[in-house]
């Protein structure tokens, strides 16, 4: 993982309207040119479709930015890591917000959702001729949704979509939630879907794909392991390790510590930070490979 001891972050932050921008960062982060300001964030992200979610407090904000960056729709994007080991840990839109006063701090807080806005609100209402692909179907579902179509192009390009159809032969009809018509088309193929960062992560639901299969992040006491790994039910097993922004949902890791070892799959990931405070680790549930 490279350094473990210089914490590096930045929070990007446009109002929904986009007039007003906040950028803030550590003092080894390349290019936040505001002030460094106290963060603490607590971001939760699996892979489940149910949007990731996450919390994130600013503390002394300009005056005259604050109430803008609490607004609905307002867009923060969250890097995190160490030095030489920074990257996006969540990209979400505010659902709610408040700016409340403690002492001589300033605390500019909101509740923020990965796609949560898009996924309520999108809607579908197409007709396929008779013929049209499975794949061809999902793509524009897809796309209807309002969010990136992340590894989704991939999985069509490598032939890894499954499912007894390959194309329907007397047309169809989406109607409704875009969402929800998606999520249907996903399951009747033997897929999971979540949105990461904005864009859809498509992944098989029976583990057999994960991301970066060949590529499988050590995860030891040399390379952050904190603690000892707790075994939990059905194979699950615990973890945590100081914040590596590589320990996202649907990634392999070698787990190698002395109570517990072997290949596993991050079901479940939790950022916790405080730029000036104790925490800064991410919290793993890890399910057998």
């Amino acid at each position: 993982m490279g350094d473990l001891f210089t914490r590096s972050w930045v929070v990007d932050v446009v109002s929904a309207d986009g007039t007003e921008r906040v950028r803030t960062g550590s003092e080894t982060a390349d290019g936040a040119d505001n002030r460094v300001l106290r963060v603490v964030f607590d971001i939760e992200r699996d892979r489940d479709r149910k949007p990731d979610a996450g919390e994130i407090a600013i503390y002394n904000l300009r005056p005259e930015t604050r109430q803008a960056l609490v607004e609905e729709g307002a867009q923060y994007a969250i890097e995190a890591g160490y030095t030489g080991n920074r990257h996006v840990i969540f990209q979400g839109t505010v659902e709610t917000g408040k700016v409340s006063n403690d002492g001589v701090d300033w605390i500019t807080s909101a509740e923020l959702t990965d796609g949560g806005p898009q996924q309520r609100q999108s809607r579908i209402n197409l007709s396929f001729q008779p013929g049209v692909s499975v794949q061809e179907v999902l793509q524009r579902a897809a796309q209807e949704i309002g969010v990136g179509l992340g590894n989704l192009s991939e999985q069509i390009a490598s032939g890894n979509l499954r499912g007894a159809l390959a194309s329907f032969g007397n047309g169809l009809v989406l109607s409704g939630n875009a969402a929800d018509q998606f999520d249907k088309l996903a399951k009747s193929l033997g897929y999971n879907w979540s949105v990461k960062n904005g864009a859809l992560q498509v992944l098989p639901a029976d583990d057999s794909q994960a991301i970066d299969d060949f590529d499988a992040i050590v995860l030891s006491a040399s390379t952050g392991l904190v603690g000892s790994p707790q075994p939990g039910e059905k194979g699950i097993v615990e973890a945590r390790s100081l914040l590596n922004p590589r320990l996202e949902p649907g990634r392999v890791v070698s787990l190698q510590a002395r109570e517990i070892s072997g290949l596993y799959v991050i079901d479940r990931t939790r950022y916790k930070g405080d730029s000036r405070g104790n925490d800064w680790y991410a919290e793993l549930e890890l399910k057998p490979r």
